[in-house]
Protein backbone atom coordinates (compact mmCIF):
# COMPACT_ATOMS: atom_id res chain seq x y z
CA UNK A 1 0.00 0.00 0.00
CA UNK A 2 1.42 3.53 -0.65
CA UNK A 3 1.18 6.44 0.94
CA UNK A 4 -1.68 8.88 -0.01
CA UNK A 5 -0.81 12.35 -0.09
CA UNK A 6 -1.15 14.51 3.60
CA UNK A 7 -3.74 16.46 1.31
CA UNK A 8 -6.00 14.96 -1.49
CA UNK A 9 -9.30 16.34 -2.72
CA UNK A 10 -11.22 17.49 -0.01
CA UNK A 11 -14.66 16.87 -1.63
CA UNK A 12 -13.52 13.10 -2.57
CA UNK A 13 -13.99 11.83 0.84
CA UNK A 14 -14.75 12.28 5.06
CA UNK A 15 -13.12 11.96 7.79
CA UNK A 16 -14.67 10.25 11.38
CA UNK A 17 -15.76 13.70 12.78
CA UNK A 18 -16.84 16.95 11.27
CA UNK A 19 -14.59 19.59 12.29
CA UNK A 20 -16.52 23.33 12.29
CA UNK A 21 -14.68 26.44 13.97
CA UNK A 22 -14.05 26.88 17.45
CA UNK A 23 -13.65 28.81 20.23
CA UNK A 24 -12.51 32.26 18.51
CA UNK A 25 -10.45 35.51 19.53
CA UNK A 26 -9.54 37.76 17.11
CA UNK A 27 -8.71 41.08 16.12
CA UNK A 28 -10.61 41.22 12.83
CA UNK A 29 -12.71 38.62 11.25
CA UNK A 30 -11.68 36.61 8.48
CA UNK A 31 -12.49 24.26 3.44
CA UNK A 32 -13.05 21.16 4.13
CA UNK A 33 -9.67 19.00 4.20
CA UNK A 34 -9.26 15.28 4.53
CA UNK A 35 -6.24 13.40 5.87
CA UNK A 36 -5.90 10.51 3.89
CA UNK A 37 -4.87 7.06 5.73
CA UNK A 38 -1.74 5.54 5.53
CA UNK A 39 0.03 2.12 5.72
CA UNK A 40 2.14 1.70 9.32
CA UNK A 41 5.77 1.56 8.43
CA UNK A 42 6.49 -1.46 10.39
CA UNK A 43 4.55 -4.93 9.67
CA UNK A 44 3.23 -6.54 12.67
CA UNK A 45 2.24 -10.72 12.61
CA UNK A 46 -1.16 -10.90 12.75
CA UNK A 47 -2.87 -14.05 14.98
CA UNK A 48 -4.80 -16.70 13.37
CA UNK A 49 -7.10 -18.88 15.02
CA UNK A 50 -9.08 -21.63 13.61
CA UNK A 51 -12.07 -20.42 11.85
CA UNK A 52 -15.52 -21.86 10.77
CA UNK A 53 -16.47 -21.80 7.03
CA UNK A 54 -20.16 -21.68 6.35
CA UNK A 55 -21.93 -20.95 3.30
CA UNK A 56 -25.34 -20.25 2.30
CA UNK A 57 -28.67 -19.48 4.69
CA UNK A 58 -27.50 -18.16 8.19
CA UNK A 59 -30.43 -19.49 9.53
CA UNK A 60 -28.41 -22.84 9.02
CA UNK A 61 -25.25 -21.56 10.15
CA UNK A 62 -23.41 -22.31 13.65
CA UNK A 63 -21.02 -20.62 15.11
CA UNK A 64 -18.16 -21.74 17.69
CA UNK A 65 -18.78 -20.95 21.53
CA UNK A 66 -18.62 -17.73 22.71
CA UNK A 67 -15.15 -17.26 24.40
CA UNK A 68 -15.93 -17.03 28.66
CA UNK A 69 -14.60 -14.93 31.11
CA UNK A 70 -13.84 -11.50 31.82
CA UNK A 71 -12.69 -9.15 28.90
CA UNK A 72 -8.89 -9.78 29.09
CA UNK A 73 -7.84 -6.28 27.66
CA UNK A 74 -7.65 -2.79 28.84
CA UNK A 75 -10.28 -0.31 28.32
CA UNK A 76 -10.85 3.54 28.45
CA UNK A 77 -13.76 5.77 29.36
CA UNK A 78 -15.59 7.17 26.63
CA UNK A 79 -14.61 11.10 26.03
CA UNK A 80 -18.28 11.76 27.69
CA UNK A 81 -17.08 10.30 30.75
CA UNK A 82 -13.82 12.38 31.15
CA UNK A 83 -13.65 15.88 31.52
CA UNK A 84 -12.10 18.49 29.26
CA UNK A 85 -9.42 20.85 30.92
CA UNK A 86 -9.71 24.43 31.17
CA UNK A 87 -8.38 26.18 28.37
CA UNK A 88 -4.01 25.90 28.68
CA UNK A 89 -1.90 29.22 28.27
CA UNK A 90 0.66 29.02 25.60
CA UNK A 91 4.24 29.22 27.06
CA UNK A 92 6.65 29.72 24.97
CA UNK A 93 7.29 28.91 21.12
CA UNK A 94 5.03 26.69 19.10
CA UNK A 95 5.49 23.43 18.90
CA UNK A 96 5.44 24.00 14.80
CA UNK A 97 5.13 27.24 12.82
CA UNK A 98 5.54 27.51 8.84
CA UNK A 99 4.60 30.48 6.49
CA UNK A 100 3.50 30.64 3.34
CA UNK A 101 1.89 33.14 1.05
CA UNK A 102 2.74 35.29 3.48
CA UNK A 103 0.29 33.44 6.55
CA UNK A 104 1.99 32.60 9.20
CA UNK A 105 0.25 29.19 10.78
CA UNK A 106 1.68 28.46 14.61
CA UNK A 107 0.38 25.33 16.64
CA UNK A 108 0.81 25.02 20.08
CA UNK A 109 -0.04 21.72 22.18
CA UNK A 110 -0.87 21.89 26.07
CA UNK A 111 2.28 19.09 26.43
CA UNK A 112 4.15 16.69 23.95
CA UNK A 113 2.78 14.11 25.30
CA UNK A 114 -0.37 12.28 26.42
CA UNK A 115 -1.68 9.41 28.54
CA UNK A 116 -4.06 7.05 27.91
CA UNK A 117 -7.41 8.24 28.65
CA UNK A 118 -6.77 12.05 29.08
CA UNK A 119 -7.78 15.13 26.67
CA UNK A 120 -4.69 17.10 24.95
CA UNK A 121 -5.35 20.40 23.71
CA UNK A 122 -4.25 22.51 20.68
CA UNK A 123 -4.51 26.20 19.78
CA UNK A 124 -3.69 27.08 16.34
CA UNK A 125 -3.08 30.75 15.32
CA UNK A 126 -3.42 32.14 11.19
CA UNK A 127 -1.43 35.33 10.81
CA UNK A 128 -1.74 37.59 7.81
CA UNK A 129 1.43 39.05 7.50
CA UNK A 130 0.46 41.02 4.52
CA UNK A 131 -0.76 43.96 3.36
CA UNK A 132 -4.12 42.84 1.78
CA UNK A 133 -6.58 40.11 2.60
CA UNK A 134 -5.90 36.33 2.17
CA UNK A 135 -9.03 34.30 1.77
CA UNK A 136 -9.55 30.33 2.87
CA UNK A 137 -12.39 27.99 1.99
CA UNK A 138 -14.72 27.50 4.95
CA UNK A 139 -14.84 24.06 6.03
CA UNK A 140 -18.43 22.59 7.01
CA UNK A 141 -21.73 24.67 8.18
CA UNK A 142 -19.44 27.36 6.98
CA UNK A 143 -17.22 27.25 9.90
CA UNK A 144 -13.26 28.36 9.42
CA UNK A 145 -11.98 25.47 7.71
CA UNK A 146 -8.92 25.50 9.93
CA UNK A 147 -8.23 21.51 10.85
CA UNK A 148 -5.78 19.59 13.07
CA UNK A 149 -5.71 15.72 11.85
CA UNK A 150 -3.38 13.03 13.11
CA UNK A 151 -1.37 10.43 10.99
CA UNK A 152 -1.14 7.12 13.30
CA UNK A 153 0.28 4.91 10.79
CA UNK A 154 3.37 4.79 12.72
CA UNK A 155 1.48 2.96 15.72
CA UNK A 156 -1.21 1.08 14.15
CA UNK A 157 0.06 -2.60 13.29
CA UNK A 158 -0.27 -3.13 9.93
CA UNK A 159 -0.48 -7.38 10.12
CA UNK A 160 1.12 -9.51 7.32
CA UNK A 161 1.88 -7.83 3.63
CA UNK A 162 -0.82 -9.44 1.62
CA UNK A 163 -0.79 -10.26 -2.39
CA UNK A 164 -3.07 -10.40 -5.34
CA UNK A 165 -6.57 -9.53 -4.76
CA UNK A 166 -6.00 -9.33 -1.12
CA UNK A 167 -3.91 -6.66 -0.66
CA UNK A 168 -5.98 -4.68 -2.58
CA UNK A 169 -9.10 -5.75 -0.17
CA UNK A 170 -7.09 -5.04 2.64
CA UNK A 171 -5.80 -1.40 1.45
CA UNK A 172 -9.10 -0.76 1.17
CA UNK A 173 -10.95 -2.39 3.89
CA UNK A 174 -8.40 -0.15 6.04
CA UNK A 175 -9.44 2.87 4.35
CA UNK A 176 -12.99 2.44 4.80
CA UNK A 177 -12.48 1.52 8.40
CA UNK A 178 -10.20 4.93 8.77
CA UNK A 179 -7.66 3.53 11.31
CA UNK A 180 -4.50 5.37 10.20
CA UNK A 181 -6.00 8.46 10.81
CA UNK A 182 -7.71 10.72 13.48
CA UNK A 183 -8.50 14.56 14.54
CA UNK A 184 -8.61 16.76 17.01
CA UNK A 185 -12.43 18.07 17.63
CA UNK A 186 -13.09 21.60 17.45
CA UNK A 187 -13.65 23.05 20.92
CA UNK A 188 -17.31 23.79 20.76
CA UNK A 189 -18.02 20.53 19.62
CA UNK A 190 -16.74 18.77 23.17
CA UNK A 191 -18.75 16.55 24.70
CA UNK A 192 -18.60 18.32 28.20
CA UNK A 193 -16.63 21.59 27.25
CA UNK A 194 -15.46 23.75 30.45
CA UNK A 195 -16.23 26.80 31.71
CA UNK A 196 -14.37 29.47 29.30
CA UNK A 197 -14.25 32.91 28.32
CA UNK A 198 -13.68 31.85 24.54
CA UNK A 199 -16.88 31.81 22.40
CA UNK A 200 -17.30 30.02 19.52
CA UNK A 201 -18.47 31.77 16.35
CA UNK A 202 -20.15 29.92 13.47
CA UNK A 203 -20.44 31.83 10.08
CA UNK A 204 -22.97 30.34 8.27
CA UNK A 205 -25.95 27.70 8.77
CA UNK A 206 -25.25 24.38 8.11
CA UNK A 207 -27.25 24.31 4.95
CA UNK A 208 -25.22 27.61 3.56
CA UNK A 209 -22.91 26.03 0.75
CA UNK A 210 -19.11 26.75 1.27
CA UNK A 211 -17.60 30.27 1.45
CA UNK A 212 -14.97 31.97 1.16
CA UNK A 213 -13.71 33.56 4.01
CA UNK A 214 -11.17 37.05 4.35
CA UNK A 215 -8.39 37.44 6.57
CA UNK A 216 -7.99 41.18 6.84
CA UNK A 217 -4.13 42.58 6.59
CA UNK A 218 -2.26 42.08 10.17
CA UNK A 219 -5.51 39.99 11.68
CA UNK A 220 -4.76 36.96 13.72
CA UNK A 221 -7.36 34.26 14.30
CA UNK A 222 -7.04 32.13 17.26
CA UNK A 223 -8.90 28.19 17.27
CA UNK A 224 -8.78 25.83 20.10
CA UNK A 225 -9.16 22.06 20.15
CA UNK A 226 -8.83 18.95 21.81
CA UNK A 227 -8.45 15.25 21.03
CA UNK A 228 -9.11 12.07 23.47
CA UNK A 229 -7.06 9.27 21.68
CA UNK A 230 -8.81 5.67 21.73
CA UNK A 231 -8.91 3.17 19.33
CA UNK A 232 -11.92 1.26 18.23
CA UNK A 233 -15.08 1.98 20.23
CA UNK A 234 -17.86 -1.22 20.64
CA UNK A 235 -21.67 -0.23 20.94
CA UNK A 236 -23.56 0.34 24.45
CA UNK A 237 -21.02 -0.53 27.07
CA UNK A 238 -18.25 2.09 26.39
CA UNK A 239 -15.57 -0.32 25.34
CA UNK A 240 -12.75 2.04 23.97
CA UNK A 241 -9.27 0.94 22.94
CA UNK A 242 -6.18 2.55 24.15
CA UNK A 243 -4.11 3.45 21.10
CA UNK A 244 -0.66 1.88 20.95
CA UNK A 245 2.14 3.63 22.49
CA UNK A 246 4.71 5.38 20.37
CA UNK A 247 5.16 8.96 18.41
CA UNK A 248 2.69 10.31 16.06
CA UNK A 249 2.66 13.75 13.85
CA UNK A 250 -0.15 16.46 14.22
CA UNK A 251 -0.80 18.55 11.39
CA UNK A 252 -2.46 22.01 11.29
CA UNK A 253 -4.06 22.91 8.14
CA UNK A 254 -5.07 26.46 7.16
CA UNK A 255 -6.70 26.38 3.50
CA UNK A 256 -5.61 28.96 1.69
CA UNK A 257 -7.18 30.13 -1.80
CA UNK A 258 -5.33 33.02 -2.47
CA UNK A 259 -5.12 37.42 -1.49
CA UNK A 260 -6.12 40.46 -3.13
CA UNK A 261 -10.00 40.52 -4.55
CA UNK A 262 -12.13 37.77 -3.47
CA UNK A 263 -11.85 34.71 -5.41
CA UNK A 264 -14.46 35.05 -8.03
CA UNK A 265 -15.99 31.50 -9.14
CA UNK A 266 -16.39 28.39 -6.46
CA UNK A 267 -13.93 25.49 -7.20
CA UNK A 268 -15.33 22.63 -9.38
CA UNK A 269 -12.52 20.77 -7.58
CA UNK A 270 -10.81 22.07 -4.11
CA UNK A 271 -7.05 21.25 -5.24
CA UNK A 272 -7.80 23.37 -8.17
CA UNK A 273 -7.79 26.54 -6.12
CA UNK A 274 -6.82 25.80 -2.55
CA UNK A 275 -3.25 25.49 -1.22
CA UNK A 276 -3.04 24.59 2.35
CA UNK A 277 -0.71 25.66 4.72
CA UNK A 278 0.47 23.42 7.01
CA UNK A 279 2.44 23.19 10.33
CA UNK A 280 3.16 19.28 12.05
CA UNK A 281 4.21 18.29 15.43
CA UNK A 282 5.21 15.65 16.98
CA UNK A 283 3.04 14.04 19.86
CA UNK A 284 4.13 11.00 22.11
CA UNK A 285 1.46 8.25 22.79
CA UNK A 286 2.20 6.76 26.05
CA UNK A 287 0.69 3.91 27.69
CA UNK A 288 1.01 0.35 27.24
CA UNK A 289 -1.18 -0.13 24.16
CA UNK A 290 -4.64 -1.99 22.99
CA UNK A 291 -3.01 -5.96 23.59
CA UNK A 292 -5.72 -6.34 20.92
CA UNK A 293 -5.41 -7.07 17.47
CA UNK A 294 -5.29 -3.90 15.32
CA UNK A 295 -8.31 -3.71 12.27
CA UNK A 296 -5.50 -4.28 9.49
CA UNK A 297 -4.49 -7.94 12.18
CA UNK A 298 -8.13 -8.52 12.16
CA UNK A 299 -8.46 -8.24 7.91
CA UNK A 300 -5.50 -10.52 7.52
CA UNK A 301 -7.33 -13.01 9.98
CA UNK A 302 -10.49 -12.81 7.95
CA UNK A 303 -8.27 -13.40 4.60
CA UNK A 304 -6.67 -16.44 6.32
CA UNK A 305 -10.07 -18.37 6.19
CA UNK A 306 -10.01 -20.33 3.13
CA UNK A 307 -13.53 -20.02 1.98
CA UNK A 308 -13.31 -16.42 2.39
CA UNK A 309 -9.65 -16.10 0.64
CA UNK A 310 -11.23 -17.45 -2.29
CA UNK A 311 -13.86 -15.26 -2.34
CA UNK A 312 -11.83 -12.90 -2.30
CA UNK A 313 -9.33 -14.00 -5.61
CA UNK A 314 -12.28 -15.53 -7.00
CA UNK A 315 -12.80 -12.26 -9.10
CA UNK A 316 -9.02 -11.23 -10.96
CA UNK A 317 -10.51 -7.88 -12.26
CA UNK A 318 -12.20 -7.19 -8.84
CA UNK A 319 -14.83 -5.44 -11.85
CA UNK A 320 -17.62 -6.77 -9.50
CA UNK A 321 -16.88 -5.53 -6.32
CA UNK A 322 -19.30 -3.14 -4.98
CA UNK A 323 -18.72 -2.64 -1.38
CA UNK A 324 -15.91 -3.51 1.36
CA UNK A 325 -16.00 -2.45 4.48
CA UNK A 326 -14.89 -3.23 8.16
CA UNK A 327 -17.82 -2.58 10.47
CA UNK A 328 -18.22 -2.88 14.26
CA UNK A 329 -21.55 -3.84 16.01
CA UNK A 330 -22.22 -3.67 19.82
CA UNK A 331 -22.92 -6.36 21.62
CA UNK A 332 -24.67 -7.99 23.42
CA UNK A 333 -28.14 -8.14 21.01
CA UNK A 334 -27.54 -8.49 17.33
CA UNK A 335 -31.63 -9.35 16.58
CA UNK A 336 -32.00 -6.35 14.12
CA UNK A 337 -29.03 -7.82 11.83
CA UNK A 338 -29.83 -10.65 9.77
CA UNK A 339 -26.18 -11.99 9.32
CA UNK A 340 -25.29 -11.73 13.72
CA UNK A 341 -28.39 -13.71 14.67
CA UNK A 342 -26.63 -16.62 15.31
CA UNK A 343 -24.42 -14.70 17.36
CA UNK A 344 -26.96 -13.61 20.10
CA UNK A 345 -24.98 -13.07 23.27
CA UNK A 346 -21.29 -14.16 22.23
CA UNK A 347 -19.28 -12.19 22.27
CA UNK A 348 -21.35 -9.61 24.80
CA UNK A 349 -18.22 -7.12 24.12
CA UNK A 350 -19.22 -6.73 20.29
CA UNK A 351 -18.35 -7.95 17.16
CA UNK A 352 -16.48 -7.03 14.33
CA UNK A 353 -17.48 -8.09 10.16
CA UNK A 354 -15.69 -7.83 7.44
CA UNK A 355 -16.97 -7.76 4.13
CA UNK A 356 -17.41 -7.81 0.28
CA UNK A 357 -19.99 -7.02 -1.60
CA UNK A 358 -19.96 -8.44 -5.27
CA UNK A 359 -22.83 -7.73 -8.18
CA UNK A 360 -25.18 -9.52 -8.28
CA UNK A 361 -26.21 -8.94 -5.00
CA UNK A 362 -23.69 -11.06 -3.06
CA UNK A 363 -21.94 -10.85 0.42
CA UNK A 364 -19.05 -12.23 2.05
CA UNK A 365 -18.95 -11.91 5.77
CA UNK A 366 -16.50 -12.95 8.50
CA UNK A 367 -17.58 -12.40 11.77
CA UNK A 368 -14.73 -12.12 14.71
CA UNK A 369 -14.67 -11.30 18.02
CA UNK A 370 -12.18 -7.60 17.86
CA UNK A 371 -10.57 -8.08 20.98
CA UNK A 372 -8.75 -11.20 20.84
CA UNK A 373 -9.55 -11.71 16.80
CA UNK A 374 -11.43 -15.98 17.29
CA UNK A 375 -13.40 -16.22 14.10
CA UNK A 376 -16.74 -16.81 14.99
CA UNK A 377 -18.55 -17.51 11.34
CA UNK A 378 -18.23 -17.07 7.93
CA UNK A 379 -21.41 -16.23 5.49
CA UNK A 380 -22.01 -16.22 1.83
CA UNK A 381 -25.53 -14.31 1.30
Amino acid sequence: MSRSPMFPRAASRSIHLVVAIVGVTMTQPFGLIAQSPSPAATPAPATTPASVTLDGDPSVSRSPAPLSGSFPWPTLLSPEQVPVPPPFETIGPPAATRTRHGVRLELWLSSPMVAPGAWIQALVRTTNLGTNPAWSWSGECGSSGTWIGIDLASVIPTGVEQTGNAAVFKARAIRAAHVMESGFTSWEHLPSPPSTSVVGRVYAECTTPHIRLRLKPGATLEERFAWYPTGLAYGDTDLFQPLPPGTVTATAAWPYMGRGERPRRRPRRHDDVIRPITATATLELTGSGPGAPSVPELIDIALADPAFRAWVDEDPTRASWSGVSVNNWPGPTYEHHLWLRDLEGAPATGVVTVELDREPLRRGIVSMDPWTGKVLQVLFL
